[in-house]
């Protein structure tokens, strides 16, 4: 391929990459009212469009601008600048209008602007929803639309009458993470953060009761979902936790037991021994899966694997304890009999003094009797 032949196949690419591109501009829609509108509430949307030259043209005279809009009562206002000089407003009603392309259409180095005020009712709905508000497409001859060329604002009406509903499902959610919360303290569950959560839902919904509109109030309640949704997952985080301690604990146990049994009787060779030394591994196992669970987020999970935990590390104290009693010591070891040894000596101390005295005192007595 020759120098000349690969200059041909550049500029035809680069062409086709220019047919391709944006043959218009939109500036961003300035809407009113800012917030959500309430279904049946006048909306007002103004945005202005222009238009870079594209192959020597500001606009292929070909194709149109079709504009179209959800808006119920619709009413269109274009007004088109060329150079600054602004020609007569054109207006038009309904839902779609359309601006001819070969009055778009001029060579390039004019500069064209074209304005666009729409005004429409809110349309009225059984619940709050999301509608097109605003969409400009460039349509070919044949009705297609230009591929790339197409803009689209959306926006979303509140029904003031599911603001009620919607409050009312809130609080029925707040109260159930209440109830929930509350069992969880029962069982000695740190919920400090999750209150807090609880609180800010609390005072959302509280917020969401006395907004000035719907749209205000929705978004209170957006916001007590959100804190409600958190205080769920910081919940459950607080009781995977607890009970991952309470495992740790019990498998710390098994393992005191084990030592007593390995070093301070000196049974680590028995049978018996060996099994409780078994069943801690499977519980360590098991602990160190559920702390990792816990670390990756899945707190059920995290807290199903805890209670497996413990169910094991139980066996192994179960026997431990067993073991204690089939040598003798009740469930005592020798370490705690130890710490009683002086007090018991003591004991037996006094009574033998005691015992003495009272001798003592009885043949004393028994010689004043007989003079």
């Amino acid at each position: 391929m020759n120098g000349a032949t690969k200059v041909i196949l550049c500029l035809i690419a680069a062409l086709c990459l220019i047919q391709a591109g944006t043959a218009f501009t939109a500036k961003t829609p300035v809407i009113s009212p800012s917030g959500d509108p309430n279904t049946g509430d006048t909306v007002t949307i103004d945005t202005s469009l222009t238009f870079p030259t594209t192959n020597g043209m500001t606009f292929d005279q070909d194709d149109d601008l079709l504009f179209t809009t959800d808006l119920d009562n619709a009413v269109w206002k274009f007004e088109i600048s060329r150079d600054g000089v602004t020609d007569p407003a054109t207006t038009a009603g309904g839902k779609s209008a359309r601006v001819d392309g070969w009055v778009l259409s001029y060579k390039s180095g004019v500069d064209i602007l074209l304005t666009v005020h729409l005004e429409g009712k809110a349309p009225n709905n059984t619940s709050s929803h999301t509608l097109t508000g605003l969409k400009i497409q460039e349509v070919d001859s044949s009705g297609n639309v230009v591929s790339g060329r197409e803009f689209k604002k959306q926006i979303t009406v509140n029904n003031p009458a599911t603001l009620a509903a919607t409050i009312q499902l809130r609080e029925a959610d707040l109260a159930n993470l209440r109830k929930s919360l509350d069992e969880k303290i029962r069982i000695g569950v740190d919920t400090t953060e999750a209150e807090a959560k609880y609180k800010a839902a609390q005072t959302a919904i509280a917020s969401a009761k006395s907004a000035p509109t719907a749209s205000a109030g929705n978004t209170y309640l957006k916001n007590s979902q959100t804190y409600i949704t958190e205080a769920t997952t910081l919940a459950d985080k607080a009781w995977a936790q607890h009970d991952l301690s309470a495992a740790e604990q019990l498998v710390k146990k098994v393992d005191g037991e084990i030592q007593y049994f390995s070093v301070n009787r000196s049974m680590g060779s028995d049978s018996r021994v060996t099994v409780i030394v078994s069943k801690y591994e499977a519980a360590s196992t098991s602990l160190s899966t559920a702390k990792n669970t816990f670390n990756q987020g899945n707190y059920p999970l995290a807290r199903g694997q805890a209670g497996e935990t413990s169910n094991k590390a139980m066996e192994a104290f179960n026997l431990s304890t067993q073991l204690r009693t089939d040598i003798g010591e009740g469930g005592l070891s020798l370490n705690f009999l130890g710490g009683l040894i002086p007090y018991v000596v003591g004991i037996l101390v006094i009574a033998a003094i005691a015992a003495g005295g009272y001798y003592l005192y009885k043949k004393k007595f028994k010689w004043d009797e007989l003079g």
